[in-house]
């Protein structure tokens, strides 16, 4: 029995499916059968059955399943224990990070824990922040660049900052043109562009329907990066968080009239225990590199 068997076998309980499954395992659909198939023999016992929804574990899976997080869970502390002996911080760190941050901030970050510690090597994954906190919770990733609240409640997370988020629209878009914050619920009679779920997209449709009118969403996309694009091009209008409207863009960034909308970005991990040297060196990086006033 292996680590690698114990998390493609957690990896399927918490998701459901084989292919997502592999996928947060960077692994191949046939490689994560034959890990399950060998950890079964092992046991001989069954430990998941395909459904119409999916994959469930069995009876002996959901015991199993307890033990298994307990191993893994005592196995990355006794790495995090020895690993404290060393001097030097090195090995593999896995961070995750949203979308926005990962694509305008976090470049010079890794510039600065390169130079620092050339021993360390980063694994960079970018996502929704629902689905870099499941990876988070589950040991996938050491570390995460949130947003706030996490679901987790075991997690720990530390505070880098709070941003307002703007509409972004084309230039000369009519709504650029008024020179004053807007009300979201302004938005009603415009194309509208956004990622699928999140806190932004909400609050348009409630000030919307707070007017008896419904937001026009023409575009779903799953990157915060897409929306600006699409707002370059003319396509629609998003809400999006400030930190992307830099300069350089060519869209107008519009204030959001009070209270308008803000979102808190946080640094989490599973604790102390479960950090490495390594892991440790680069938590101390993102903060000084990251936070802000």
């Amino acid at each position: 029995m292996t680590s690698d068997q114990l998390n493609a076998f957690l990896a399927v309980v918490e998701r459901k499916n084989l292919t997502r499954a592999a996928r947060a395992l960077r692994l191949s659909q046939p490689g994560l059968t034959r890990q399950l198939q060998a950890l079964e023999r092992e046991l001989g016992a069954r430990l998941l059955v395909r459904t119409a929804r999916g994959v469930k574990p069995t009876e002996a899976g959901e015991r199993f399943a307890t033990y298994a997080r307990r191993a893994l869970d005592d196995l990355h502390a006794g790495r995090a224990a020895l690993d404290a002996l060393r001097d030097e911080p090195r090995g593999a760190v896995a961070v995750g990070a949203i979308f926005t941050v990962g694509a305008a901030l976090m470049p010079e970050a890794v510039k600065r824990i390169r130079a620092r510690y050339p021993d360390v090597r980063l694994l960079l994954v970018h996502g929704e922040a629902d689905a870099l906190e499941r990876e988070l919770a589950s040991g996938a990733l050491d570390l995460a660049v949130l947003t706030m609240p996490l679901k987790h409640l075991d997690l720990v997370a530390q505070r880098l900052w709070q941003e307002d988020l703007v509409v972004a629209a084309p230039k000369g878009h009519p709504l650029a043109r008024l020179r004053r914050p807007v009300e979201l619920g302004e938005l009603a009679g415009v194309p509208l562009l956004s990622t699928r779920a999140g806190a932004a997209k909400r609050a348009v449709e409630v000030a919307c329907e707070a007017r008896g009118e419904r937001p026009d969403f023409v575009v779903e996309t799953d990157s915060s990066e897409a929306l600006a694009r699409l707002v370059e091009q003319g396509v629609g209008v998003a809400v999006i968080p400030a930190v992307m409207a830099s300069p350089g863009r060519r869209f107008d960034a519009i204030p959001i009239a009070p209270p308008g909308l803000k979102r808190q970005i946080a640094l989490a991990h599973r604790g102390e225990a479960y950090l490495t040297a390594a892991a440790r060196a680069v938590r101390a990086e993102l903060l000084s590199c990251l936070r802000r006033v």
